[in-house]
């Protein structure tokens, strides 16, 4: 017995947990539980959220460590809150039951595999929850958790084929109410993209494409690189030195600091609570990634020599420590390693390389990426993480603000004016010793100033937190030429440089920690000699002898001596070092040093110097001027302050020709110049220089308006092109000039001038475009269009907005159309202007989205290569609305109930801006309407296109790829903008499409044309047709419009009734309720069904319930809408809802009583009905239509229909006759025999329409067995015959049967029923005198039987295959063969031609499909010629043929009620055999069918195939049977019909006898009548003697037919007669050694 222990622990709630019993505690996810008791499985305790006490499932609960905290704080943690409220947890459920429900479907198909792979992922995903339910996780961690799920869910997802949903920023499915369409659109396609790069496989086109578009992409991608230390093993009891840099493998240098990480003894960081926990390193550019290496430079931090077995106590003691080369670790990237670790982080175990001698420890990275065996590795590693961020996504990277930047040794690749960058890179890199023969040397290092004192913290090695006053360099043992390749970067503002040097001590370092250090030397070098910063690159720095009871400050005296002690004295020593700044406020370029020295050379009367000046910087690269363009620009604007007009042009130039080379190298320049903007005019105090800053717009504008008015000189041209080039960022630096005057100077009374100089100014652009000269002008003013819009923005800061948009309207006019390159221009242009910041004021849209739909519209019309720029401008439009309407919150209305008079007018001004923004959205289904008009013609255009080359087929294939893309752009446009209008605005909306408008290029009712369009959009599928989720938005929003328009069709009246109107409703309605993304029943998931039904609901009934209102409310008008209409209702009893299929069969019923109760008959229905019934088989529905639609209606139909004649049927001839034989058969089977003629009238019309009278003839007999021979009156409603008895008509039937039969020449089936007939007359009505006319036509047709030739018809077998007959329309036919009765001697590839035409895009064949073409996504199609078998020939029984029977009889029988056909294929085995006949095997294929031919049908379905092998010797003995009977019949034929052209006789004989001559039959001689295959096959001599039986048989029968042939024969073919005869003779002689033993009785 089990007892109850205690066990008192707190948990948390990993499921929901719903009791069974009333002692049972329910929780939910992430409830906190007491836990008091514990028994075998179960605990009792208390939910501390609830307060209630009860037993729950130990399985359920996660055991907490520690103490509980208070439950307020519980109630309020974030864990808490995140848990009950993240939809993560919850998608989680609602996927695993998805992923069981799937797995249960999978069991059932036997795919273990698959089902495995789920259990995995379901477990994955059971245990991440259970780690997010944890309490206390950090928010980082939470949201890696998320991550981790979303992945594996899409995953998963993936290789079950289930797309994946959008989801948002946070990684939440995206839901439609609260996302517009538009935006949910961008996520759709986001995550279809997504699944798409994981789940295709590339073909060579898309790696072609895909490769381009990478090199191109990722040019100008730049990356940082994360670095975290974890480990290091080594073992070893030192303290260890740490340097981290990167090294370029091209360029063999280091391209940054060096980061230093210091471990202890234990080798753990020595770290303060502000050490970085990462090192970043910057701007490692994409194409570079694979020239770069991370090195580790590894130094032990001790005693000069290593000795190992000290005690720990004692190297403590000793100082000071040095560094000392031990090992180095390198690793190479590459673009594998990039796509490794892109985005994502991972640990990589490094290397620790040791050197065998410390000499090659500086060059040990090129070393090990060698395998030199001047180095090895000892089981050292170094363990480090590291992440690779792009540098746009650094914000991705929630460690960076615990990461420290080690600097490039360089200027980044932008300076923004605003930087102050000052850094003097200096590298020690080698030394030279020789001289002092000092051993161990180390280098110390200081910056001092002009006194000689150490300038504390400028030196940074490497640590941007923590600067040094002086730096020691690494100690090599015993070497007097050390490589230290060690990095030092110097930072001090410049007027401490100025003065400043650096000092090098050269210190000696005892082998013996207890002995001091010593000082032998130093060098120094001044950073300014002469005014000049020293030149960057090497240079060899002598060393001077160290005077230790000298003046330590004797080097600044600059006195060099070789012998006085007041003196210092060099030695031949030399330390190499190498120089490079990196600064922004220093410049070494000679021209740049001139021109900021412009005050000492530049006077009032005399500007050629300034110019030169200007010309020689204009003339410098523009990564020279960059680093220095904030000075250059301050200098620039100081100069025509100082010295007016005369230099204005001067300035002007020189500030374009810096902007274009900026901007045509960086395309940056915009960034420069408002940061420059920002900093001088807005941060910086310095009055002074804002005083000079604010005259610039008076100077600027004058420059620009001289250059544009005189824009048709040739003179100017050249800078005028430059200055329009670069107007946008004149026009900033105008207006912001004047806009700090106006601070600087409120008064200065300046502003009515510059209004006027302004204005002056547009009226001069807006001329320009008027211009058409000179040639050089249509460049400029594309050129200035391309700039119209940033300088819009900026005249915002000093214009009212609608003198800018009067200045664009101006500008459109004044642009004639059909202009080169501008057309494009102004597209551009009004995308920028739809999207920016006009459309975001309501007022400024009164006069703005006239004048942009206007321009659309015409675009659309004139220009279809810009349609897609037209889509993006409404696109703009409408979430430019959106946005404004979605920021009126319910708070604000809240607070909008309590209103003042000014707020009742600011109410009234909102809704009349609705209205407008209304009437503008009402012209956007007819826009976009027309777009897509457009749209489909160039696609249709391309389509019909033939490549010629791989690069014309990827441009064809990205065209499609954006024009689909464009289709479902205008889609989404259109929904977004019904779905976020509420319902009132909607119905207003709808009210004014309705109401007034018509668009002449639709030449339709614009609301009209909508519902057609919504309807296409349906049934092309827009969107992916797996993609539920965008699917059942997309119907949503549908529905919404179906709901709206109803209150539109109902205010119609019979006066303004319009059809198409109507009509369009209606299909639009049964669309939606026949789609296929609307079959809830169908979906494999029962999870998936429920949560589509709890969160839309059934949509299709609603929409059924809607129609169903309407037509009732159509009143007499149903009958003009039934033709188009009646389909449509049957069509709901094929879907899979009993409810949608009862509203169907209602509608139905209820037109059929309103056509009969106004046309006394319901033809059209019936009509119709016909149409339903061929669908329904076609999806392989018919047994639903037979359950469904029969039981319901057979009651209800009415005999008063006329049929009328289908056209059209071309094609389709086998689809429509199996549609109405079903028919026929179930009416048959439901006894409702009154119906059935009309229908076999529909059938006897068809086969007639089309040649077929065996078919007319057997459908005649259907309608004759229905018919009793009876005196009953029938009335005159079938076949056009009066009212008469039942064996009146019966004896009609018959007739036209037979005359159908002997049109067709089945003249046994025409005797047999006239004798029927003539029986009847003779033996019951004794009616002698039609018996004569019966007896006359048997008569007739005996003799058709003996003296007509017949010809029968061809058989050809064929078979569908692929995944292109998945389609519902051909889901009968797929991997099913079926036998079709062709024309009279078709030939094969005339009746592949035909299924070609049936079938286009297919591929047709006539060998067996491939396991590729059964699966391939496309149509193949199997066609090959039968021939007419038995069953008796497949079971293996010969037929006996009695000699006596005529050849017609003989014939007529193997082409009468054939329900098997032969398919044959020879093939070999071993094809090196010389003599084929012995190894000519054939493979027999039997098919066999329902029913037999001749039939009703033309195409029967093959029920079973069966398979027969014939060996060679049976292959030959069936051959010659065969051939011996097809001669015996020839000579029968002949003997009897000696007066007809003999020549198949001729060429019968002619092809046994030469045949055989020439190796056919004597080569069965050399195979099979030797001793030799007798004893390999022994079992085969009966085949072998039968062989010889056929073949003597042949000797025969031809003989006979030469016989014959010598009667026929005239004297002009007696030379052929004779040929053949000498032959046969010959044929004879060589054939008798086998033949000979063969008695009279075998025979």
């Amino acid at each position: 017995m089990d007892y109850w222990r205690k066990f008192e622990r707190y948990g948390v709630s990993l499921y929901n947990f719903v009791p069974k019993s009333l002692n049972q505690l329910p929780l939910q996810i992430g409830d906190y539980v007491e836990i008091k008791e514990e028994c075998v499985g179960w605990y009792r305790g208390k939910c501390i959220n609830s307060g209630r006490i009860g037993l729950f499932p130990v399985n359920f609960i996660e055991l907490l460590e520690g103490e509980m905290p208070p439950m307020e704080e519980v109630m309020q943690s974030e864990f808490h809150l995140n848990i009950k409220l993240d939809p993560i947890i919850l998608e989680i459920e609602n996927v695993i039951q998805e992923w069981k429900d799937i797995k249960l479907h999978l069991l059932k198909q036997k795919k273990i595999t698959e089902v495995k792979s789920i259990i995995q992922q379901i477990n994955n995903l059971l245990s991440l929850r259970k780690t997010m339910l944890k309490p206390r996780l950090s928010k980082e961690n939470l949201i890696a958790l998320k991550n981790e799920v979303i992945k594996t869910i899409e995953e998963q997802n993936k290789d079950l084929n289930i797309p994946n949903p959008p989801r948002n920023a946070k990684g939440w499915i995206a839901k439609d109410d609260n996302t517009n369409f538009l935006d949910y659109y961008k996520l759709y396609k986001k995550a279809q993209e997504k699944q798409k790069q994981k789940q295709k496989p590339l073909d060579i086109l898309d790696l072609i494409k895909s490769s381009k578009e990478i090199s191109r992409e990722d040019k100008e991608i730049c990356y940082s690189l994360f670095l975290e230390f974890k480990s290091v093993l080594i073992q070893l009891k030192e303290p260890l030195l740490l340097l981290f840099s990167l090294y370029n493998t091209e360029k063999k240098a280091f391209v940054t600091e060096e980061y230093p990480l210091y471990l202890d003894q234990n080798h753990k960081p020595i770290t303060n609570p502000d050490s970085p926990k990462f090192v970043e390193f910057e701007d490692i550019a994409h194409q570079e990634i694979d020239n770069h290496q991370l090195i580790c430079k590894v130094f032990r931090v001790g005693d000069m020599v290593l000795k190992e077995k000290k005690a720990k106590k004692k190297i403590e003691e000793h100082s000071p420590k040095y560094q000392r080369p031990f090992g180095l670790s390198s690793l190479q990237f590459s673009s594998n390693l990039l796509t490794g670790y892109k985005n994502r982080t991972q640990e990589i175990v490094m290397k620790i390389h040791l050197p065998q001698q410390e000499a090659v420890f500086p060059i040990m990275n090129e070393l090990i990426s060698q395998d030199d065996p001047r180095v090895f590795h000892d089981n050292k590693y170094l363990t480090v993480k590291l992440t690779l961020q792009p540098k746009k996504e650094l914000d991705l990277f929630p460690d960076r603000k615990f990461a420290t930047n080690t600097r490039n040794m360089k200027l980044p690749k932008l300076v923004l004016p605003s930087q102050i960058i000052n850094n003097l890179f200096l590298t020690i890199k080698s030394g030279a010793f020789h001289t002092s023969k000092t051993k161990n040397i180390k280098i110390e290092m200081e910056i001092r100033n002009e006194k000689g004192t150490v300038i504390p913290n400028g030196i940074f090695a490497g640590d941007q937190l923590n600067p040094i006053s002086s730096w020691d360099s690494v100690v090599y043992y015993h070497r007097l030429d050390p490589i230290y390749n060690s990095f030092i970067r110097i930072n001090l503002p410049p007027h401490l440089l100025r003065g400043a040097h650096l000092f090098f001590t050269l210190v000696s370092c005892p082998n013996d920690p207890k002995k001091p250090e010593k000082v032998f030397g130093y060098c120094y070098k001044f950073i300014y000699e002469n005014g000049v910063i020293l030149n960057q690159g090497d240079e060899s720095l002598t060393v001077y002898k160290h005077q230790a009871k000298s003046d330590p400050k004797l080097y600044l005296k600059q006195t060099v001596s070789t012998t006085s002690k007041n003196k210092i004295l060099p030695t031949k020593d030399t330390l190499n070092v190498n120089y490079n700044l990196c600064s922004t406020m220093i410049a070494q370029i000679p021209e740049l040093t001139q021109f900021f020295n412009w005050k000492q050379t530049i006077t009032i009367n005399d500007t050629t110097k300034l110019s030169d000046s200007m010309n020689n910087v204009t003339s410098l690269s523009p990564w020279e001027i960059l680093p220095f363009v904030g000075a250059i620009f301050d200098n620039l604007f100081a100069i025509v302050t100082e010295y007016g007009e005369k230099v204005q042009k001067i300035i002007f130039d020189g500030f374009i020709s810096i902007s274009s080379s900026i901007e045509a190298n960086f395309q940056i320049f915009r960034v420069i110049l408002e940061d420059y903007i920002n900093d001088r005019f807005f941060i910086q105090q310095d009055q002074e220089k804002k005083k000079y800053l604010s005259k610039i717009y008076s100077w600027f504008i004058q420059q620009l308006l001289d250059y544009i008015e005189n824009s048709d000189k040739e003179e100017t041209g050249v800078q005028t092109r430059k200055a329009i080039k670069e107007m946008e960022y004149l026009f900033i630096l105008i207006i912001n000039s004047r806009i700090l005057e106006t601070k600087i100077n409120p008064d200065s009374g300046n502003n009515e001038k510059f209004q006027q100089d302004m204005v002056r100014l547009l009226e001069a652009i807006n001329l320009l475009f008027q211009r058409l000269k000179p040639d050089w002008i249509n460049g400029a003013q594309v050129l200035a269009l391309k700039k119209l819009y940033p300088i819009t923005v900026e005249l915002t800061k000093v214009f009212d907005v609608t003198i800018i948009i009067s200045f664009v309207e101006s500008i459109f006019q004044s642009i004639s159309a059909g202009r080169r390159g501008l057309d494009d221009e102004k597209m551009n242009f009004l995308i920028e202007f739809s999207n920016g910041v006009f459309m975001d004021s309501p007022k400024s849209q009164y006069n703005i989205l006239p004048f942009l739909l206007r321009r659309v519209e015409e675009n659309i019309l004139v220009h279809e290569e810009n349609i897609s720029k037209s889509v993006t401008i409404l696109r703009n439009i409408l979430m430019k609305i959106q946005n404004q309407q979605s920021q009126q919150t319910s708070s604000q209305i809240q607070e909008q109930i309590k209103i003042t008079t000014e707020e009742k007018s600011t109410s009234l001004e909102k809704d009349e801006i609705f209205k407008v923004q209304l009437n503008a959205l009402a012209q956007f289904p007819s826009l976009l309407m027309l777009a897509f008009q457009e749209n489909n013609l160039i696609i249709k255009e391309i389509t019909d296109k033939t490549s010629t080359t791989q690069d014309q087929e990827i441009e064809y294939m990205d065209i499609l790829k954006e024009k689909n893309d464009l289709k479902e752009e205008i889609v989404s446009i259109l929904l977004s903008m019904f779905h976020f209008l509420k319902f009132s605005s909607l119905d207003y909306l709808l009210s004014i499409i309705s109401e007034t408008h018509y668009h002449e290029s639709l030449n339709k009712l614009v609301l009209v044309e909508l519902f057609e369009f919504f309807t296409q959009s349906r049934k092309n599928k827009i969107f992916s047709q797996n993609a539920t989720e965008i699917q059942l938005f997309h119907y949503s929003i549908i529905l919404k419009i179906i709901r709206r328009s109803v209150k539109i069709l109902l205010r119609q009246t019979e006066e303004n009734y319009q059809k198409d109107l109507w009509l369009k409703f209606f299909l639009l309605c049964v669309n939606f309720i026949s789609a296929d993304d609307l079959q809830i029943e169908l979906l494999p998931s029962y999870t998936t069904q429920r949560n589509i039904l709890d969160s839309k609901g059934d949509m299709r009934q609603e929409v059924a319930k809607i129609v169903q209102r309407m037509w009732m409310t159509c009143g007499d008008n149903r009958l003009d809408l039934m033709p188009d209409l009646v389909d449509s209702f049957l069509s709901f009893i094929l879907l899979d809802n009993s409810r949608l299929q009862t509203i169907g069969l209602e509608l139905y019923y209820e037109t059929i009583a309103f056509e009969f109760s106004k046309t006394g008959d319901f033809a059209t229905v019936e009509q119709n009905t016909l149409g339903i019934v061929d669908k329904a088989m076609k999806k392989g529905n018919y047994n639903k239509f037979e359950k469904t639609f029969f039981p319901y209606m057979i009651d209800k139909f009415q005999y008063n229909s006329k049929l009328e004649k289908k056209q059209d049927l071309q094609g389709l001839e086998d689809e429509k006759s199996e549609a109405i034989i079903r028919l026929i058969e179930f009416l048959r089977k439901k006894k409702q025999y009154f119906m059935i003629p009309r229908y076999i009238r529909m059938l006897y019309n068809l086969n007639q329409q089309f040649n077929n009278s065996i078919e007319s003839g057997n459908t005649l007999l259907l309608y004759s067995e229905l018919l009793p021979w009876s005196s009953q009156k029938i009335e005159p409603k079938e076949f056009g015959f009066p009212r008469e008895t039942s064996e009146e008509r019966k004896q009609k039937i018959i007739k036209l049967a037979v005359g159908c039969f002997n049109r067709g020449q089945a003249w046994e089936s025409a005797i047999k029923y006239n004798r029927e007939l003539a029986n009847y007359f003779e033996f019951t009505k004794f009616d002698f005198t039609n018996l004569q006319q019966s007896l006359k036509k048997e008569l007739e047709l005996f003799r058709n039987l003996v003296n007509d030739s017949r010809v029968y018809p061809s058989y050809f077998r064929v078979g569908y295959y692929g995944k292109g007959f998945d389609d519902d329309k051909y889901i009968d036919l797929k991997d099913s063969e079926f036998v079709y009765k062709g024309e009279l001697l078709e030939r094969v590839s005339e009746f592949i031609e035909k299924i070609r035409l049936k079938y286009p895009g297919s591929i047709i064949g006539t060998d067996d499909p491939s396991q590729e073409q059964k699966e391939g996504e496309g149509m193949y199609i199997q066609v090959a010629a039968l021939a007419p078998s038995s069953i008796d020939e497949v079971n293996g029984f010969e037929s006996q043929i009695d000699s006596k029977i005529p050849y017609q009889v003989i014939q007529n029988k193997e082409n009468t009620n054939i329900n098997v056909f032969l398919y044959s294929k020879p093939f070999r085995k071993d094809k090196s055999l010389k003599n084929e006949f012995k190894d000519l095997w054939l493979r027999n294929e039997y098919l066999i069918l329902e029913e037999p031919f001749p039939n009703v049908r033309r195409r029967l379905r093959s029920v079973e195939k069966k398979i027969k092998i014939l060996t060679p010797i049976q292959n030959a003995v069936n051959t010659t049977e065969n051939k011996n009977i097809e001669l015996m019949n020839k000579i029968f034929h002949y003997k009897t019909h000696q007066n007809e052209n003999f020549n198949p006789l001729t060429m019968s004989l002619n092809g046994v006898i030469d045949a055989a001559v020439n190796g056919g039959v004597l080569k069965y001689q050399q195979a099979f009548f030797i001793d030799e295959y007798l004893l390999e096959n022994p079992n085969d001599e009966p085949l072998v003697f039968r062989l010889k039986l056929a073949l003597k048989k042949q000797q025969e029968v031809v003989e006979e037919g030469l016989k014959l042939h010598n009667t026929l024969v005239s004297d002009e073919f007696r030379p052929l007669h004779s040929k053949l005869t000498k032959m046969f003779r010959e044929l004879k002689r060589q054939l008798a050694p086998s033949l000979t033993s063969l008695n009279l009785i075998d025979i």
